[in-house]
């Protein structure tokens, strides 16, 4: 912030109160940006003659998807970018870049199944039971049937 009040007090006094105005104190024009960004590209490819060094011509609206998907693409929140973006609600921002979000494996399966288990344990110690085990999987606990196997076969019937 220090910086930026620096910097405002070095701009042209206008009736605008600008924080980017021209020399003169008015409005820029968003083709002058344009402009200079183009220039400074052409001026950057003009000392190269090496056609993989040169630059692809770039608009400031793709500058700023680069720094969207970058920022996403690096594990920024969304709710971050699409602040940074001025979007007004994330759902923008997920709708133009959710394919820049990475698709992280989670562990919400072994969550989930660990949940059920616990439960399948504590229900096995309340009826005082033995732990029993699954011939086919001995580290499965079990209430008459084995959770652990797609058939959930009936491995009790075959003991008793």
């Amino acid at each position: 912030m220090h910086e930026l009040k620096k910097w405002k007090r070095r701009c042209p006094i206008s009736k605008w109160d600008l924080v980017f105005p021209k020399l003169n104190g008015r409005p820029q024009y968003r083709k002058d940006r344009w402009r200079t960004l183009d220039r400074a590209v052409r001026n950057a490819n003009a000392k190269t003659t090496d056609q993989s060094k040169k630059l692809p011509r770039r608009t400031i609206h793709s500058l700023r998807h680069s720094f969207g998907s970058i920022h996403l693409m690096n594990g920024t929140p969304i709710p971050e970018v699409s602040a940074m973006l001025g979007h007004s609600n994330v759902s923008i921002t997920l709708a133009i870049y959710s394919n820049f979000v990475p698709k992280m494996p989670t562990d919400s399966a072994n969550k989930f199944a660990s949940v059920i288990f616990k439960q399948t344990q504590r229900q096995i110690k309340r009826r005082n039971r033995p732990e029993l085990k699954c011939p086919f999987n001995p580290v499965a606990f079990h209430e008459n049937r084995c959770p652990n196997h797609a058939t959930g076969h009936f491995w009790t019937t075959f003991i008793r």
